[in-house]
C-alpha cells in the first residue's frame, strides 16, 4: 500500500491476517483429507510428503577476493572449486597440521609396533 491513511492499513492488515487464516485452515483441511484417506489413496499421501520433505539448497550469490559478486552457476561454480582445492590440497593440510605443532595444539604420542 502506498498511502499514509491508517484506515486503509487497518484494512490490509485485517484482510492479510484473514487470508493467512483461511490458507492455514484450508491447509489444515488438506493434510486432514489425505491421512484420512492414507488406506485407499497412500500415493497421493506420499507423494505429499516427499514435495514437503525435500529441501531445495541453494547456493549464492558469492564474492570473488576482488569483492566483486557473482551469481551465475558457472562462476560459483568456479569460485567453490578454487576454495575447496585451497582446502584440502596436501601442502595446505601439511601446513596447518604444521602450524598446529608449533602452537603446541597437538600431543605427540609416540607408538611402537613389535
Amino acid at each position: 500500500m502506498h498511502t499514509e491513511d491508517t484506515k486503509d492499513k487497518t484494512l490490509y492488515v485485517e484482510k492479510s491476517k484473514s487470508v493467512r487464516q483461511m490458507i492455514r485452515a484450508a491447509k489444515r483441511n488438506y493434510e486432514n483429507k489425505l491421512a484420512m484417506n492414507i488406506k485407499s489413496n497412500p500415493k497421493s499421501f506420499w507423494k505429499y510428503v516427499n514435495y514437503n520433505r525435500a529441501s531445495k539448497p541453494r547456493v549464492g550469490p558469492l564474492t570473488k577476493e576482488d569483492a566483486t559478486i557473482v551469481s551465475d552457476t558457472q562462476s560459483m561454480a568456479e569460485i567453490l572449486n578454487d576454495k575447496f582445492f585451497e582446502a584440502f590440497t596436501r601442502e595446505s593440510l601439511l601446513n596447518e597440521h604444521s602450524n598446529c605443532l608449533n602452537q603446541n595444539r597437538y600431543k605427540i604420542i609416540f607408538c611402537c609396533y613389535q
